[in-house]
Parts: C-alpha cells; sequence; structure tokens
C-alpha cells in the first residue's frame, strides 16, 4: 500500500513562448479514504471547487505584501485535480481547468530555476508524515536584507508563512462538503515501500514556515532552449617565433 489515497491539486505554470514548464501542489483526503470512497468524492467535484481551487491561486500570487515577487515573464495557467488510489495511479481521468487568460508576472529579476518555498508542518513532529513543501514557481524574494547575507527579510517571511497558511485554508475551504460529508483538506502523506503491508501516515497541514533562502530547483531548466553567441579564441603567439 505505497500511499493513502487522495486528491492531487496540481497548479500549473509555464513561460510564454516557451516549452518550459513548471508545476506546485498539495494533497488532500479525509482520513481513512478508501479507493472507492475517494473516487465518490471526486465524482462529487463541481465546477465550482475547481474555481475555487484557481482562485485560491490566483490570491497567493497577487496578494498584496505577501513578500515574493512573481516573475513578469512567468504565467500561471491552470489547476488540475486528480484521484489518486493506494496503488499511487489515477483512479479515473483527472480533471483540468486551463485559464482563458493565464495570469502574467509583473516582476523583474526572479530566474527560471528559483522559487520560494513554503515548508508544511502537522501538529505533531513525531512519526512519518509530519513535514513537506511547496515551491511557487518563478518566483523570488522581494527584498533581501543586505548586500553581503543575500536573506529574505524576516518580516517577508512572516509575510509569505501568513498567506500560505490561508493559501491553505482556501485550498481546504474550496473542497468542503464535496459530496455530504465529505470534505477532504490538506495533508502530508507518507509513501511506504511498495509491497508493504502498512497503512500509510497522513497528517493535515497544520502549520506553514517560510525560511529566509530562496530555493532552487534545477530540473525546470531541462526545457528552456537557450540562445547562443560565440567567439573565437585568438591563435596563440609563441614569443620564441621570429616573424618572417
Amino acid at each position: 500500500m505505497p500511499v493513502a489515497p487522495h486528491f492531487r491539486i496540481t497548479w500549473l505554470f509555464d513561460i510564454a513562448n516557451s516549452e518550459e514548464v513548471a508545476v506546485t501542489g498539495v494533497s488532500a483526503a479525509e482520513a481513512n479514504w478508501t479507493d472507492v470512497s475517494c473516487k465518490a468524492a471526486f465524482d462529487g467535484l463541481q465546477p465550482g471547487n475547481i474555481d475555487a481551487l484557481d482562485n485560491a491561486m490566483l490570491v497567493f500570487l497577487t496578494a498584496v505584501g505577501q513578500g515574493f515577487a512573481f516573475a513578469r515573464w512567468g504565467r500561471y495557467t491552470g489547476v488540475k485535480v486528480a484521484a489518486i488510489g493506494a496503488n499511487g495511479e489515477y483512479i479515473t481521468d483527472p480533471y483540468t481547468k486551463i485559464r482563458a487568460t493565464p495570469h502574467v508576472g509583473t516582476q523583474n529579476g526572479p530566474l527560471p530555476q528559483t522559487s520560494i518555498c513554503v515548508s508544511f508542518r502537522a501538529e505533531s513532529a513525531i512519526g512519518p508524515a509530519t513535514r513537506g513543501r511547496m515551491f511557487i514557481p518563478y518566483t523570488s524574494a522581494i527584498s533581501w536584507t543586505d548586500g553581503t547575507a543575500p536573506r529574505i527579510d524576516q518580516a517577508y517571511c512572516q509575510s509569505i508563512a501568513t498567506y500560505g497558511a490561508a493559501f491553505i485554508g482556501s485550498v481546504n475551504n474550496a473542497l468542503e462538503n464535496v459530496i455530504v460529508g465529505q470534505s477532504p483538506a490538506c495533508r502530508i502523506f507518507q509513501v511506504t515501500p511498495a509491497g508493504s503491508a502498512a497503512v500509510p501516515a497522513a497528517n493535515l497541514i497544520h502549520e506553514v514556515r517560510c525560511g529566509d533562502v530562496v530555493d532552487t530547483q534545477r530540473k525546470r531548466r531541462n526545457r528552456l532552449q537557450e540562445t547562443y553567441k560565440s567567439a573565437t579564441v585568438a591563435a596563440a603567439t609563441r614569443s620564441d617565433e621570429s616573424a618572417t
């Protein structure tokens, strides 16, 4: 039993006029879901639930004073929800919403591989499934503490954490009563080895944190095409050669 049945919610990003794409996401479930109950809840999703998940990310990206910069060449393009079974595979086809008008960033400065990272903590630090994280594509710090220690200002760390917690709350609200009595909420999931009989742990996200160092995800660079310039190296001149 590799993982507890759950919804995998993925927000989609790209760079305009490029093959470069990035995704970020969280997982949500009711306690003790089976594949059958997970699919029943998934089948109960309505366009309003998906719109609310879309809006949760949009608010997070655009909130005044949230502390990070979303690059002006980056685009937030949509959201996908998938029902994942105990074997780690789709139970049924996912539900995808592509925004009619992508949200485009406004900030100069962020690099394609940089990302603000929010960390998730369960209420208890003991046992499995107590720590998680989510990268926010194409983002960097609004400001740095000083020129010799490039750290995110502590006030902005607090703001990002606060808005990150509100974001998780908005995702939970978007999934409230997807069917009567079923309100999946964001959780940190344990993945157990294939063939294990242990029941995977899944703990509610209780706290959101933001550290003061901007992270990177190098795998985002694998589809970003580069345009090169070149220069010819001058031929070596030996000092013991005489001009003829």
